[in-house]
C-alpha cells in the first residue's frame, strides 16, 4: 500500500510539471503583435515575447511613437549594414504571417528567412520566404507583407529603413 501511495504521489507531481511546461509552449491563435508595448531596443532585444534578433547593433531598432498604423506607435528599422545584418527573429509560426509596412525612404527593403536555433542558442539565418505585398509600399501610407506555408518555424524579418506595424499570423 506504501509503494502505491508514493507512485500515486509521483504521477501527481509529473503530471503538474508536464502541466506546467505545457502552459509555458501554448498555441496562441490567432497571434498578433502591434509594437505598442515598448521593450528595450538594446542588449538582447526582443520585439515581443518569445521573439530575438541577430547582429551587434543595438541601435537597429527603434519605437516610433505616431508612426504606426492610425497614429499609433511603429517599430523603426534604420540602415543595415550588408556585411552583418540586424534580423528580427519571430518566435514559432504557423500558417500565414502578415506584417505591415510603411517605407522610411526610397531604400526601404523588407524580406522573410527561415530561421532555427543552433545547439549554442545562436539564430541560424535559413533561405527567404517569398513574400506577397498587399498595397502600394510608399513613405506615405502603409501596406502587408504576407507569407504563408509556416509549419512550426521561426521566422527571420531583414527590414533596412522600415516601419512595421501589426504583425499578426494564424498561430
Amino acid at each position: 500500500m506504501k509503494l502505491f501511495k508514493h507512485f500515486v504521489l509521483a504521477a501527481a507531481l509529473a503530471c503538474g510539471l508536464v502541466a506546467s511546461a505545457q502552459d509555458d509552449t501554448q498555441t496562441i491563435s490567432p497571434y498578433s503583435v502591434d509594437f505598442e508595448t515598448t521593450v528595450s531596443t538594446s542588449g538582447d532585444f526582443a520585439a515581443a515575447k518569445g521573439w530575438g534578433r541577430t547582429g551587434t547593433s543595438s541601435s537597429q531598432f527603434s519605437y516610433r511613437t505616431s508612426q504606426g498604423v492610425d497614429g499609433s506607435t511603429a517599430l523603426y528599422s534604420g540602415y543595415q549594414s550588408s556585411s552583418s545584418p540586424n534580423y528580427l527573429v519571430t518566435t514559432r509560426l504557423t500558417g500565414t504571417a502578415s506584417v505591415m509596412v510603411k517605407n522610411y525612404n526610397d531604400k526601404t527593403v523588407v524580406k522573410f528567412f527561415k530561421a532555427t536555433k543552433s545547439a549554442a542558442g545562436e539564430y541560424v539565418i535559413g533561405e527567404e520566404i517569398t513574400s506577397t505585398v498587399t498595397g502600394e509600399p510608399s513613405t506615405t501610407a502603409y501596406c502587408t507583407y504576407s507569407i504563408s506555408g509556416l509549419n512550426n518555424e521561426m521566422v527571420a524579418i531583414y527590414a533596412h529603413y522600415a516601419y512595421l506595424d501589426n504583425f499578426a499570423a494564424t498561430s
